[in-house]
């Protein structure tokens, strides 16, 4: 046992005590909190966080009715003219607004949806056995499951808490991804170091070096993942606890709307801690499946790689395979859906399974413990029996890359496949399209009638527009005179109040669109003072050129963290073993070899930014018409513009151009510090830290 403990500590102290692998933890702990408090900053649509807090303190003295009926009333008397207590526009006030009253409406509700439950089950059961209620066998099955598990909820009386912070701090699927990335790191030290300086040819001659240290090397990784899933997560809820209003963590989990269908009878804290541990041990069987791949393997790539295919084929499955279907069970246990553990825990699922439900965090279980063990034994046994102790080269054809006949295919080779290049452009492009997948954007009412105005009206003025407008406005004008003069009624004392505002409701209703119409007629007294310009439905390219749209912040941390991960090693990577000394002296040089990389650099790079460019504008065009691409961008931007007089094709095209040039500049900065500092680790510290600076400024 004191072997066991030593050597289990001495495993521990290689990763742990890795000044490389600190450094890198750090910077990526600092990027964490850097991407979420990015995420979340305010933009035109989405209030901060800081406005929750507002509300919050209003509401704290209220009960749910009272918190209910004073909202109720606020948007009631909400327009676009209002003074605003929470926000500095009328979309994020109402947005706020709405979300926090469904929520407290939800958990108000909450006895009543119980009710409908046994409801549901009491037809049900009132129907013959021998002939199913809706056709549907496990959908009855289902509903009678339902609510036998939902019956000791009755006594349950929740009061509702704000669920913003816990909700966020929990679906920080960015926060998956450095966590996975930095166990690549993990296992690269526990395996494939001693692999590349063949260690194991001495360990394992040892006394303590096939079965102990085996043992050791596992419990070194599980740990690790306890410790870093907890950091991350743990610094995750200390973040937005300090921006949001704190949920009273003793009340129970009901009390948060977004988990009032959980059957979970645990408090708020309680629920957290549940998390952090299920969350740490999903996380373990992701690592123990790498590090049971590394054992197998003498390629570094291929645990890489099978991690990229199954991050493809879980996306897959968790996007196509419906939750209700005989293959629910795909859909939830691969590595997209195990990392949702608001699903297990957080709501109300049963799986069918041989068309009999069963409920979610039960199989969850089973599975999880199950697959804990045969992965161990597996582990274990693998390395008992481990044969490849060293670490190979791919060949390609058959043949090794020779340096002499093709430079340029030996360093891409050196640098998408001994650096994982190809690895991080692959994990970028399932990242980004899991980003811009999950996200929506939101169309307002107001949004749907300007696009009705801009399809009547798109393209030149014309006569018939013209009269069009001025008959609009007209109408507009007639609504204020009529409730001007019902005002006037009522103040006079010439009908009662009631009698005003039902009069003045067909009036109203006209005037909702008012502030819409506003902008397109400035729009119209623009055109005429500048014919050139036409009427264009514009609100997608706003968003396309707004660098303050949430998810092209997202995605640009990402661009950032992949063109840094990728370009760090390339110029070093002759450093780190001495190679460069014997490169200097040959017919080609380290100038050469150097231009080579540059050149082979600069293609990732335009490579990463078409990616987040053009998934970008793929993303927006499903949500925003972005048509009439030949007209002047005058009437886009406006006169002082520097581009007006060019098409808006010609502009997004010298936009394209500039990110690319953009994308250029960022690979030479990194490049540039690689080259001083000779060494990949402190490259990526340096160029994370001068973009946090850039970021922040």
């Amino acid at each position: 046992m004191r072997n066991l403990i030593g050597i289990l500590g001495h495993e521990l102290m290689k990763v742990w005590n890795n000044k490389k692998f600190l450094i890198f933890i750090t910077s990526i702990f600092v990027l964490n909190l850097g991407t979420l408090w990015y995420s979340t900053s305010s933009n035109d649509y989405n209030p901060d966080l800081y406005s929750y807090r507002k509300l919050e303190s209003k509401l704290k003295n209220f009960n749910d009715d009272e918190k209910i009926d004073y909202i109720e009333k606020y948007l009631d008397n909400l327009n676009e003219e209002s003074k605003f207590l929470y926000t500095d526009n009328y979309m994020k006030e109402t947005s706020l607004l709405k979300e926090v009253l469904n929520e407290i409406r939800t958990v108000k509700k909450y006895n009543t949806f119980l009710d409908n439950i046994q409801e549901q089950s009491s037809i049900l059961s009132n129907v013959s056995i021998f002939q199913s209620s809706s056709g549907n066998e496990y959908s009855d099955r289902n509903i009678i499951k339902t609510a036998n598990d939902y019956k000791q909820m009755n006594e349950i009386m929740p009061s509702y808490e704000n669920s913003k912070g816990i909700l966020l701090a929990t679906n920080s699927y960015i926060t998956d991804i450095f966590i996975i990335l930095i166990l690549c790191i993990v296992i690269y030290i526990l395996v494939f170091y001693e692999k590349e300086k063949n260690l194991f040819s001495v360990i394992r001659v040892n006394i303590n070096g096939r079965l102990c240290t085996g043992i050791c090397k596992l419990l070194s990784l599980q740990i690790s993942c306890i410790l870093i899933t907890s950091l991350f997560y743990g610094s995750n809820f200390v973040y937005y606890f300090s921006q949001l209003p704190i949920p009273d963590l003793s009340q129970l989990i009901q009390c948060l709307a977004p988990f009032s269908t959980s059957t979970l009878e645990v408090s708020i804290g309680m629920y957290l801690i549940i998390y952090i541990l299920g969350k740490a041990v999903i996380v373990s069987i992701i690592a123990s499946t790498l590090l049971l791949i590394s054992i197998w393997s003498n390629y570094i790539l291929t645990p890489y790689l099978a991690l990229g295919f199954m991050s493809a084929v879980s996306y897959g499955m968790w996007k196509l395979i419906y939750p209700t279907t005989k293959w629910a069970f795909f859909k939830y246990f691969n590595l997209v859906g195990l990392l949702d553990m608001n699903k297990v825990f957080g709501a109300y699922l049963n799986l069918n399974i041989f068309n009999v439900p069963i409920n979610y965090s039960r199989v969850w279980i089973v599975f999880v413990i199950t697959s804990l063990i045969v992965l161990n034994i597996l582990i274990v046994i693998s390395y008992l029996k481990m044969r490849k102790l060293s670490v190979k080269s791919i060949k390609l054809k058959g043949k090794e890359f020779n340096v002499h006949t093709s430079l340029f295919r030996y360093e891409a080779y050196k640098i998408l496949i001994m650096k994982k290049g190809i690895v991080i452009l692959l994990l970028f492009l399932i990242g980004t399209d899991y980003i811009y997948t999950n996200h929506r954007y939101y169309i307002s009412s107001g949004e749907l009638t300007y696009k009705q105005y801009m399809d009547k009206l798109e393209g030149p003025l014309t006569k018939d527009k013209e009269e069009y407008l001025k008959n609009e406005k007209k109408k507009y004008e007639q609504a204020i005179t009529m409730c001007n003069e019902i005002d006037e009624k009522y103040n006079n004392m010439e009908i009662t109040k009631l009698q005003a505002m039902n009069l003045k409701q067909e009036y109203e209703r006209v005037l909702s669109n008012y502030s819409i119409f506003e902008t397109i007629w400035d729009k119209y007294e623009f055109i005429k003072e500048y014919p050139e310009s036409e009427f264009i439905y514009d609100s997608g390219y706003k968003i396309l050129f707004q660098a303050k749209d949430n998810t092209a912040r997202i995605v640009m941390i990402l661009y950032f963290v992949a063109i840094v991960f990728t370009l760090s090693s390339v110029l070093p990577m002759e450093y780190s073993n001495s190679q460069n000394k014997i490169l200097k002296p040959t017919l080609l040089g380290m100038k050469k070899i150097t231009y080579t990389k540059i050149a082979i650099s600069s293609i990732l790079a335009i490579l990463f930014m078409i990616v987040t460019v053009v998934g970008r504008f793929i993303h927006i065009s499903k949500f925003y018409e972005m048509s009439s691409l030949g007209v002047k961008a005058i009437s886009l931007f406006g006169i002082g513009f520097w581009g007006s007089k060019l098409s808006i094709a010609t502009v997004m095209i010298m936009f394209f151009i500039g990110l690319l040039i953009f994308s250029l500049l960022v690979m030479g900065i990194i490049l540039l510090i690689s080259s001083k500092v000779k060494n990949s680790v402190y490259t990526i510290v340096i160029s994370f830290v001068l973009i946090s600076l850039s970021l922040i400024l």
